[in-house]
C-alpha cells in the first residue's frame, strides 16, 4: 500500500523506537531554576528537567523567532528519544515525535528532524513538522539503515533546501520532497561518510563538508562544493567544529598549525584568527542572530581553558584578543552530549547551552545584561598561560 506524504500526528499515540508521529503536551507550567554567577553576575537558569534533554550542535537553528521556542531531544528514563519543543523558560513543552536531531526551518515555522514513519518499516528519513498544521511531512525516501547526515535548511526562491547524506553520498532536496539531486563532490575521500555537511545560509549554491576519514592521523580536511559551477575547493586540512558566518561566504573553525578558532573564505583564501590565546582544548562558537562582530563560545577543557576552566565566554571576532566571562557550564562532559554546545536564543542576549552538570544532560540558558558587551577586553597578560 502506498504510504501518503503527510502523516497527521495524532494527540497521544504509543510509539516504539524511531516510529514518527505524537505530539503530547508535557509540562505546561515554567519550572525554570535560576541562578547568579558569582564572577560575572550572569542570571543563569536552568529550563529542563525529566529526563535527559539535549540540544544539538552550535551551528543548528534551535531557536524560532515566530512562536519564541526552542527545540530539543528529549530522553526519558525509558523509552525512545522524542523530538520537543518548549517556551524559552521551559514551559508548555510538547513531545512531537519519535526521533532524532530536531532543527528549525530557516522562517522558524517547521521542525526537521530523523525518524520512521511506522512502527513496522524499516531504515530511516528525514521529515518536516508544520507547527501550525500539526502535520509531518516525508521529505526523503531512503529508509536509511543509520542516521541520516543532513544540514539545516537555505530559503531559495523555490522554498527551503536542505543537503542529506544517508551514507558516503550526498543530495539536495527541498522541504516538500521534490528536487532530490545528487551532489558529485571531488573530494579524495569520497569512500567515506559524512562527519559534518553545511548549505551556506545566505548563498545555497555553496556547501561545506568534511568526512570521517580512517588513516590520516589528526588531520580533518574540509571541503567546500559550488553547485553552480560543479567545483570542489579544499578549504583546509585541519578543521573541527566548523560554521557559515552569518555572510554565507565565510567559515569559522578550530584549526591551524596553533588549533586556533580562524575564520576562512570558501575557496580556502582570507584564512586568519579570531583567537590568538593560548589555549588547551577546543571550543565550540557560534555567532549572535543580529551580527558578526562576536562569538558566544563554550570550552572543553575543564583544565586549563582560558578566560576559566570549563566556561562559556564571549570574544571579538576581529582578532584583537577581547574576551568576557559569562558563565561556568560545570558539565562533565562523562558522555558525547554532555560536550557543552550552545546557541544564541531570542537575541545576542539570550545564551542557551546544554550541561550535565547534575548528571543528566540538562538545557540552561543564560541572560546577558543589555551592557554586557561593553566588557569585551584583552585580558592581562594578553590571556597568554
Amino acid at each position: 500500500m502506498k504510504m501518503s506524504r503527510s502523516v497527521h500526528v495524532a494527540l497521544i499515540a504509543v510509539c516504539s523506537m524511531f516510529y514518527c508521529g505524537f505530539a503530547i503536551p508535557a509540562a505546561s507550567l515554567a519550572q525554570e531554576k535560576c541562578t547568579t554567577d558569582a564572577t560575572s553576575g550572569v542570571k543563569v537558569c536552568q529550563i529542563t528537567f525529566q529526563g535527559s534533554n539535549r540540544m544539538g550542535y552550535y551551528d543548528t537553528p534551535l531557536y524560532s523567532a515566530v512562536y519564541n521556542k526552542i527545540t530539543y531531544l528529549k530522553k526519558p528514563d525509558s523509552g525512545p528519544p522524542q523530538v520537543a519543543v518548549a517556551d524559552l523558560d521551559g514551559s508548555h513543552e510538547e513531545l512531537i515525535s519519535v526521533g532524532m536531531d530536531p532543527v528549525f526551518s530557516p522562517d522558524g515555522k517547521k521542525i526537521y528532524y530523523i525518524s520512521r514513519s511506522s512502527a513496522t518499516e524499516q531504515g530511516m528519513d528525514l521529515f518536516a513538522y508544520d507547527l501550525h498544521t500539526k502535520l509531518a511531512n516525508r521529505i526523503t525516501q531512503v529508509r536509511a539503515s543509520h542516521l541520516i547526515e543532513f544540514t539545516p535548511a537555505a530559503h531559495t526562491p523555490k522554498g527551503n533546501l536542505l543537503v542529506y547524506s544517508p551514507g558516503n553520498v550526498a543530495y539536495s532536496i527541498y522541504d516538500d520532497g521534490t528536487g532530490n539531486t545528487q551532489l558529485d563532490f571531488q573530494d579524495p575521500y569520497k569512500d567515506g561518510t559524512f562527519h559534518r555537511i553545511r548549505i551556506s545560509p545566505t548563498h545555497p549554491n555553496l556547501i561545506f563538508f568534511n568526512r570521517n576519514v580512517r588513516g590520516i592521523g589528526s588531520l580533518h580536511p574540509l571541503f567546500s562544493y559550488d553547485t553552480d559551477t560543479k567545483k570542489t575547493y579544499h578549504v583546509t586540512d585541519q578543521a573541527t567544529h566548523q560554521l557559515w558566518m552569518p555572510d554565507g561566504i565565510h567559515i569559522a573553525y578550530n584549526g591551524g598549525p596553533d588549533y586556533h578558532f580562524r575564520i576562512i573564505k570558501y575557496d580556502g583564501t582570507e584564512d586568519r584568527s579570531v583567537d590568538p590565546i593560548v589555549r588547551e582544548g577546543t571550543a565550540y562558537c557560534t555567532n549572535p542572530p543580529d551580527g558578526d562582530d562576536v562569538f558566544a563560545c563554550a570550552n572543553f577543557d575543564t583544565t586549563g581553558h582560558f578566560p576559566m576552566p570549563g566556561s562559556i565566554f564571549i570574544l571579538a571576532s576581529d582578532g584583537s584578543n577581547r574576551v568576557a566571562f559569562v558563565c561556568m557550564h560545570n558539565s562533565k562532559q562523562e558522555s558525547f552530549w554532555g560536550e557543552p554546545a550552545l546557541h544564541y536564543v531570542q537575541d545576542r542576549y539570550h545564551i542557551a547551552f546544554r550541561s550535565d552538570a547534575t548528571g543528566e544532560v540538562q538545557i540552561y540558558i543564560a541572560e546577558l545584561p543589555k551592557d554586557f558587551y561593553g566588557r569585551l577586553k584583552v585580558p592581562d597578560g594578553g590571556g597568554k598561560k
